[in-house]
């Protein structure tokens, strides 16, 4: 159509006509005279000729601006304040992958406020199997919280948000039959490639913003892989944008260090006694062995039926170990006061409330009410047995050693499931060009607002942040550390 266009605009001849080319204009850069049609000639007037052809090049410049313009997606009013966008991207024939879209919102706005000058983080999920859009929008740091009520320190005050519901099957995501379902990392992350392609296409402004991806447990472990994958894509070519670094929360990367850490976690926090601890490490050394071996299955059973997990169900609540644990017990105890006491909601009511909440309220404000949401797929879980302790330590090496992103992990100090401990001992254990210098520089004070929030230690483009009063959702339970965190991760300097 564009050369259509030019040709119209063009209805000139060369001055050149007599010239070396014979029946070429070198103006138009090698296109046959006699392929025009209409020819006008304006011999002695190479003057008006000249002022034609620059006349017809703003035109076209125009018409591919607008072009690129009308492509871009008005935002929507969705649920909560601000513009947002979402939808389903089919990622796969039958399979649809769900994203949603905050736009930058912060309490003051200047004149000349842009959404695109702002970073867009891309939050996912672990799990696997839990919803992005659910339990990091909603729970975390969304602009409204598990009550519907406006958060003062959500992400979105400053920066562009947009959250997936990955794998597919998982939130608003499905897949229509369950052949469709993912087995493994790569696949996942073959998915996601094909929807934040897709998003890029729908608003392509973005792909000139700078983007880090972020991702929590069992979510981390996928956005090392989908990094990977991207930055290389970026490389090539065949994705246009500017990925700049991952956020890596409480992750999933090197199971057998966390369940190892997790086991000695609870004995030092007076969870468990030298008994347990005892028959807990034998069964992680069996896992050990399953894993070396690399039979994935029986590994798998014996993580869920003997190793530090099972204790964890029973004595405290996942996510952090001062969250009060509901239990039955033949001792039966009352205090009076045990309204005042509550350290936070027990992760099971909010469950149950968010998924009241979803499929009640926003999926209507949505349009989505033909969707069910989950707030944890079980199919999605179960396909991914195999996968599931499969370390990606590897993949963390290739980040560091082949790309210049940056690779910051940040770990709650109340975590249980995956201790810092855990995560620092696969730290310091990767093999890249900094590994020596990052193991011996000693870590600094985490302060914000003259508060000592944690802990960082950093070397080249690797940083590890312990953070205090967090557990294994650091966002929800530390804002001021992440605000600064966030903050380290956007910033174009080291």
């Amino acid at each position: 159509m564009m050369m259509i266009v030019f040709l119209t605009l063009f209805d000139c001849d060369s001055p050149a006509e007599n010239s070396k080319l014979r029946g070429v204009d070198p103006y138009l850069h090698g296109y046959p005279l006699s392929k025009l049609r209409n020819i006008k000639t304006y011999e002695h007037q190479p003057l008006l000729y000249l002022k034609m052809y620059w006349i017809s090049l703003i035109i076209l410049s125009k018409i591919i601006y607008f072009q690129d313009q009308v492509i871009v997606t008005e935002a929507k009013k969705g649920f909560g304040p601000g513009e947002q966008d979402w939808g389903h991207f089919e990622v796969r024939p039958g399979a649809y992958m769900f994203w949603w879209l905050y736009y930058v919102n912060p309490p003051v706005k200047s004149p000349d406020f842009d959404v695109f000058d702002k970073p867009l983080l891309i939050w996912l999920q672990g799990g696997p199997g839990v919803a992005s859009t659910g339990y990091g929008n909603f729970i975390e740091f969304g602009p409204l919280d598990i009550n519907l009520q406006k958060r003062n320190y959500t992400w979105v005050n400053d920066y562009n948000v947009l959250f997936i519901d990955s794998p597919v099957g998982t939130g608003f995501s499905y897949v229509e039959n369950d052949s469709l379902y993912v087995n493994d990392n790569q696949e996942i992350v073959n998915d996601l490639m094909g929807c934040i392609g897709k998003f890029f296409d729908r608003v392509p402004r973005f792909r000139n913003v700078s983007s880090y991806i972020l991702g929590e447990s069992y979510g981390g472990k996928v956005v090392v892989e989908f990094a990977h994958i991207w930055y290389k894509a970026q490389e090539k070519g065949t994705i246009i944008s500017k990925l700049q670094g991952i956020g890596l929360g409480s992750p999933w990367i090197s199971p057998i260090d966390s369940i190892y850490h997790s086991a000695e976690y609870l004995l030092n926090m007076g969870m468990i006694d030298t008994i347990d601890y005892i028959d807990v490490q034998k069964s992680t050394k069996e896992l050990q062995k399953l894993i070396n071996s690399e039979e994935w299955i029986q590994a798998f059973n014996i993580f869920l039926t003997n190793c530090a997990d099972r204790y964890l169900y029973r004595i405290s609540d996942f996510n952090n170990i001062l969250i009060e644990k509901k239990f039955v017990s033949s001792h039966i105890y009352t205090s009076g006061y045990r309204k005042f006491s509550n350290y936070t909601n027990d992760f099971e009511d909010l469950n149950k409330s968010l998924q009241s909440s979803i499929n009640n309220t926003v999926k209507k404000a949505l349009n989505l009410t033909d969707y069910e949401w989950t707030i944890s797929s079980d199919p999605v879980y179960e396909h991914l047995i195999a996968d599931f302790l499969k370390p990606v330590t590897n993949t963390v090496e290739k980040l560091l050693n082949e790309t210049s992103l940056k690779v910051y992990v940040f770990n709650g100090q109340l975590d249980p499931i995956i201790p810092t401990a855990g995560t620092l001992a696969w730290m310091e254990k990767l093999k890249w060009r900094h590994a020596e210098l990052w193991r011996s520089t000693k870590r600094d004070a985490l302060v914000v607002d003259n508060i000592l929030e944690g802990f960082v230690k950093g070397y080249g483009t690797l940083r590890l942040y312990w953070i205090s009063r967090a557990g294994h959702m650091a966002p929800l339970d530390n804002p001021f550390a992440m605000k600064a965190i966030l903050q380290d991760i956007t910033t174009e300097n080291f």
